[in-house]
């Protein structure tokens, strides 16, 4: 370009050289000189240029890291510590394109320094929230009296974040307890069981706040090995044998299941209760209570679709056994055979049939 310009006579003195960077050049292809009056009244010719082969080339040591390398470590930390944003952080290093890629750029950074920006965007200063966290009983209470929207979930994460660093004591904080936590440690560490712990707290001792009491312990990591267990396991609601008639059949078919057989339910209406295969014949099994230890137990049935009838003795071609329970939840096995044709009996003079007890069930 240097020789184009002096054949067109054109002054180039007030040019300035770059100090430190070699000058390259091009090979040029341009047409015969001319006059300068031919050069100015003729339209110009396009330059036909024939680059060298590392004319495009990057120069040696010339890096194309992004900006954000340019500032160094120390200076980056004073731009994170004195900005308010991201947008201010590109501001510090002369960015005028804030795009999200740039921002993802000098988040990473700031990450891999260990820097914090929970200061971001912040409303408050270090000194209210010290004085708010001395004051509240919970993260939503400082947010509160920081002027926050108590429920804004990064509002409170950069509330957590800041009081992280600056190791503030919140062992105060209850949340949805109503005492502290130093007083839960030493209502735990000065008890030996559960009852002493809800008295020191001044809470009832009911196994509600017995559970949430042992349910913030844990939540909270304080160690609870020492105490006693919380209590003794529930009893059940005491039996009743008003209701050993409808349990009988659940009862007849467990001790059947128990003994390797296997019991089913008829589904239509038949003389028997049970169908049990005792490994190869199959006993027709009808189930009946007495309400009375070895007392009276009636082994005859009405006619279908009659409550006050006669009663009807069971034959063989009815049933193979009778399974009974007594109100001592004795239980009887007594074959047709012995009792065929009969009404009522008396349990007593069939000792030698009982098979065995449920009373455990209602003890």
């Amino acid at each position: 370009m240097q020789a184009r310009a002096a054949d067109l006579k054109i002054d180039t003195t007030h040019f300035k050289a770059q100090p430190g960077r070699p000058r390259k050049s091009c090979a040029l292809v341009t047409a015969p000189p001319r006059s300068i009056s031919a050069s100015i009244s003729a339209p110009q010719e396009e330059l036909v240029t024939e680059p060298r082969p590392d004319c495009d080339k990057p120069e040696a040591g010339r890096s194309r890291r992004p900006r954000l390398a340019i500032a160094s470590d120390e200076r980056f930390a004073e731009i994170i510590s004195i900005s308010a944003s991201w947008v201010g952080v590109l501001d510090h290093l002369g960015y005028s394109r804030r795009s999200e890629k740039v921002i993802a750029q000098a988040r990473a950074r700031a990450q891999d320094l260990g820097l914090s920006t929970a200061h971001f965007h912040k409303t408050w200063t270090d000194d209210e929230l010290v004085t708010a966290v001395a004051s509240a009983t919970s993260w939503r209470g400082v947010a509160r009296d920081l002027g926050l929207a108590a429920t804004g979930g990064r509002q409170l994460r950069i509330l957590k974040q800041r009081v992280e660093e600056l190791r503030l004591d919140v062992s105060h904080f209850t949340g949805t307890r109503r005492w502290p936590r130093r007083q839960l440690d030493q209502a735990i560490e000065h008890s030996g069981t559960w009852d002493a712990v809800t008295k020191s707290l001044g809470v009832a001792n009911i196994s509600q706040n017995r559970t949430t009491i042992r349910r913030h312990a844990d939540k909270l990591g304080i160690t609870t090995d020492h105490l006693d267990p919380m209590e003794e396991a529930p009893r059940p609601e005491p039996a009743h044998l008003q209701h050993l008639r409808e349990a009988a059949l659940t009862i007849a078919a467990s001790w059947f299941t128990l003994r390797g057989f296997a019991p089913s339910i008829p589904l239509d209406t038949r003389p028997y209760d049970l169908l049990v295969d005792m490994r190869g014949p199959v006993h027709r099994v009808q189930v009946k209570t007495c309400m009375a230890g070895s007392g009276d137990v009636t082994i005859a049935y009405r006619l279908a679709g009659t409550t006050k009838g006669a009663l009807v003795p069971y034959r063989a071609s009815d049933v193979d056994q009778f399974f009974i329970l007594d109100g001592d939840l004795a239980i009887y096995l007594i074959p047709i055979a012995a009792v065929e044709g009969r009404l009522r009996i008396s349990l007593r003079k069939y000792r030698r049939y009982c098979v065995g007890s449920a009373r455990s069930l209602i003890e």
